[in-house]
């Protein structure tokens, strides 16, 4: 099993994470506070709180490539503030909101 905190704080963001679940044949979930949801389903992604850091979870072997892709999304600090998460620092720009 594999798993990686993610954020999706922007519609580009969940746009392109969509993109690259869709592209593998195995389930990918995304688990965000009592919620498992489908990956592979823009509408499922969007129902979840954006706001808080989210966990990729992957029960099959995970690919490096897959890996690498997730990276983009990866949150690598966050602290809690009550019941919202500050991101500390994003990978990259698409992780970014508007």
């Amino acid at each position: 099993m594999y798993t990686e905190t993610i954020s999706l704080s922007s519609i580009d963001a969940v746009k392109k994470f969509v993109c690259i679940a869709n592209e593998y044949d195995f389930t990918i979930n995304l688990l965000s506070d009592k919620y498992k949801i489908d990956a592979k389903s823009i509408m499922s992604v969007f129902s979840l709180d954006l706001s808080k850091p989210i966990t990729v979870e992957i029960e099959e072997e995970c690919p490096e490539k897959l890996k690498k892709e997730i990276q983009e999304f990866k949150l690598y600090g966050w602290e809690a503030s009550g019941k919202d998460f500050l991101k500390l620092e994003a990978s990259k720009e698409v992780n970014k909101p508007y």
